[in-house]
């Protein structure tokens, strides 16, 4: 700045210059130089080189990390295809192991039901085996009884004399005693295995197909045919219709000879069944058919004024009782019929005339 202000002042002299410049110029912009390279070193050590450096570290830092990324990828790369080859083995293992619990599933299913029918058979065998036994000892139970009534009838053949009448009587008594026995024999099976409701059905519907057929009983007891052929006609005609317990009495009844009573027999076990079960049978007259809300309401009195839990009723009409009705349950007779009315009133006013 002086220099220049010298050149001012200086005009145009140029005795004092160095090729046409102040020498005070020159140095002080030697001086200002020298003071710009050296605050640039200085700057370059406190800031620049700092700066460098941490661009180097930074620069460092992130080529590190690529390539610690791309190691980390590849990494992931490799452990993917491992991991792919273990799952393809799992897969593999797994449907091995499916395949063989299949195969031992049904291994264990043939041995079950192989099992299972073996048991079947087991108790079929048993269950025929105590059939047998059921039967043996009915068989045994119905000689011991026919002894005991044989030896009865004897004594009393023997002690009496042998008239029409006493022999008819004796007959009837037999016919009785054998309904008894083989009668009580079913029953006592029947209520000890708790079949009573099943055995009365059957022995119900057995008695329908015999009214129906009526001839049956008769060939049945033909004495000409075998045994053997009457038990298979007792079979076919029953087999599929009732158990076969029931299919085993009536050939047993067979074999004893006594199908001729089977009616009597069987009409005596339900006799009992309706005696243990308080089944009442009734019958029931009326001089006009009856509604069902008529039949309903004799049906309930009936249950209260007994000690009956179930009415059988059986209904029929008969005009001559002019009205009302005649019901006869067991050994009572409930006679409310006009026709008895009447009657009782006539056999009074003849009494009446008669004390007259």
């Amino acid at each position: 700045m002086n220099g220049l202000v010298k050149v001012a002042l200086a005009g145009d002299g140029l005795g004092d210059y160095i090729f046409g410049l102040d020498p005070q110029l020159l140095v002080d912009s030697a001086i200002t130089i020298l003071a710009m390279f050296a605050m640039f070193l200085l700057l370059s050590h406190l800031l620049f080189n700092p700066a460098r450096d941490l661009l180097e570290k930074r620069q460092a830092y992130i080529k590190e990390q690529l390539e610690k990324a791309a190691k980390e990828k590849q990494d992931a790369i490799e452990f993917k295809a491992e991991y792919d080859e273990k799952l393809k083995a799992v897969d593999k293992e797994a449907e091995q192991i499916l395949s063989q619990t299949r195969k031992n599933a049904v291994k264990r299913e043939n041995e079950i039901v192989d099992e299972a029918k073996a048991e079947a058979a087991r108790i079929v065998d048993r269950a025929n085996h105590d059939i047998e036994l059921e039967k043996s000892k009915v068989k045994d139970d119905v000689k011991k009884e026919m002894v005991s009534v044989a030896t009865v009838m004897a004594e009393k053949i023997v002690a009496s004399s042998l008239d029409e009448e006493k022999q008819s009587q004796l007959i009837a008594d037999m016919a009785k005693l054998i309904s008894k026995t083989y009668g009580d024999a079913l029953f006592e099976v029947a209520a000890e295995e708790d079949k009573l409701e099943s055995h009365l059905e059957e022995v119900e519907a057995v008695l329908d197909v015999l009214k129906e057929n009526e001839e049956y009983i008769k060939i049945i007891g033909y004495p000409r045919i075998p045994v053997e052929e009457k038990k298979a006609m007792i079979e076919s005609a029953f087999k599929d219709k009732v158990s076969d317990d029931m299919v085993g009495f009536l050939t047993v009844i067979v074999e004893k000879g006594r199908f001729s009573k089977i009616e009597e027999i069987l009409n005596y076990f339900v006799e009992r069944v309706h005696e243990a079960e308080k089944i009442g049978t009734a019958e029931i007259k009326s001089a006009v058919e009856l509604s069902e809300a008529q039949k309903k309401a004799v049906e309930d009195k009936m249950l209260t004024t007994t000690q009956y839990k179930k009415i059988i009723a059986k209904y029929s009409v008969d005009e001559s009782l002019i009205g009302g009705m005649v019901i006869r349950i067991g050994d009572r007779i409930v006679d409310s019929s006009v026709k008895t009315k009447l009657e009782t009133m006539a056999r009074e006013l003849s009494k009446v005339r008669l004390s007259n």
